[in-house]
């Protein structure tokens, strides 16, 4: 048996791949990315704590390990990233955990998107009708399920025909503004 044409049992690409099987891709990400040169914990702790907030539209515990992680890897190291909108990254987050089959993390998305101007209803319906062409009907029916609940909820069912965009130019306008860049890498 020969030893050489074996893969290395530690390396950090499998370690990466390894921890994004167990824990999501947002770990594979965030393995690679470099740490904010002279950022203090406590700042990127409060930096990731404001963008989860602004991004669900609601506080989240303090004394949760878990969702402290989850402020630090993903809301401080890749929310807070120049280049994407808030909206553009929520329709990656919203297709991720949509196409993931993971109900808290897209019915999340699907309410912090209405709460905070992300997406119209109408828009929502499209990035449904895009979605579900592209991951299949058994993917998103439950998607389906929870945007119609979520909607109800609102008193926006059925939807009218003067929620698209372009029928409110400052609701259009919050959606396309950048989100502000994080401390220089």
């Amino acid at each position: 048996m020969s030893f050489s044409r074996r893969r290395p049992r530690h390396s950090l690409a499998r370690a990466c791949s390894l921890a994004g099987r167990l824990c999501g891709f947002a770990l594979v990400l965030t393995c690679a990315l470099p740490v904010a040169g002279g950022e203090s914990t406590s700042d990127r702790v409060a930096r990731g704590a404001a963008m989860q907030q602004r991004v669900y539209d609601a506080k989240m515990p303090a004394d949760d390990p878990w969702l402290q992680m989850s402020q630090d890897q993903v809301f401080a190291q890749i929310w807070t990233r120049p280049g994407l909108t808030m909206r553009d990254r929520r329709l990656i987050s919203l297709t991720a955990a949509a196409y993931a089959a993971s109900p808290p993390g897209y019915i999340s998305h699907i309410e912090g998107a209405l709460d905070n101007g992300d997406l119209t209803p109408a828009e929502l319906w499209e990035w449904l009708i895009h979605f579900t062409n592209y991951a299949g009907y058994p993917k998103a029916a439950p998607v389906w399920a929870e945007i119609r609940i979520a909607l109800a909820r609102r008193g926006v069912l059925p939807l009218p025909a003067n929620l698209g965009p372009g029928r409110d130019p400052e609701l259009d306008r919050r959606r396309a503004t950048p989100v502000e860049p994080g401390p220089k890498r």
